[in-house]
């Protein structure tokens, strides 16, 4: 396929494609006109790009394990505990996090994705909003035991403190926020 039709399959810009083929992401075949010729198996190459960069990781921090985690699919890759742990020791950092699990088909879940994105704008840098695809990262999911979605999980310097299972109010996401953004 070519770049505007892997675009358009997975919402991705040219531009941004064209960018992760700079840094070695994406590697397509060139025909001799140097048009690009991208394989069935970009698609889901793009979509676990992108998925690395929605959890903060950079093209570089995903370009060192991207090839084990695409050839290993539910198997774990040794080179991304380094980075995980990174990652957590951010978290610890952060004070407050909202982790939301959910899946793109998930009527709730998606329901749920505009009142999280008003909430990281309402509170900025005091609470830290991350969203993750359980259908993409099921190991994820499962360490923190999420059975149904939406589930959204409160992190407190690093451990979670909290688990609200099904979709809620705005309010009631405003109230945990509050409970542990301003008790540090």
């Amino acid at each position: 396929m070519r770049i505007g039709e892997l675009s358009a399959r997975t919402g991705v810009s040219l531009r941004s494609l064209r960018y992760y083929e700079q840094q070695g992401l994406l590697t397509p075949a060139r025909h001799t006109n140097g048009y690009r010729e991208y394989s069935t198996f970009a698609e889901e190459q793009v979509r676990t790009i992108q998925f690395y960069l929605s959890l903060g990781l950079t093209t570089e921090q995903i370009a060192g394990f991207l090839q084990c985690v695409l050839k290993n699919e539910e198997a774990f890759c040794q080179e991304v505990l380094p980075i995980y742990e990174q990652k957590l020791a951010e978290i610890d950092e952060q004070g407050v996090t909202l982790v939301e699990f959910g899946a793109t088909w998930c009527p709730p879940c998606k329901a749920l994705l505009p009142i999280l994105d008003e909430l990281d704008q309402q509170y900025g840098e005091r609470v830290n909003v991350v969203k993750v695809d359980c259908d993409d990262s099921p190991a994820i999911a499962s360490e923190y035991r999420v059975m149904s979605m939406p589930t959204v999980i409160m992190f407190h310097n690093g451990e979670p403190v909290e688990k609200l299972v099904g979709l809620r109010p705005k309010n009631v996401y405003e109230t945990l926020i509050e409970r542990y953004a301003y008790s540090q």
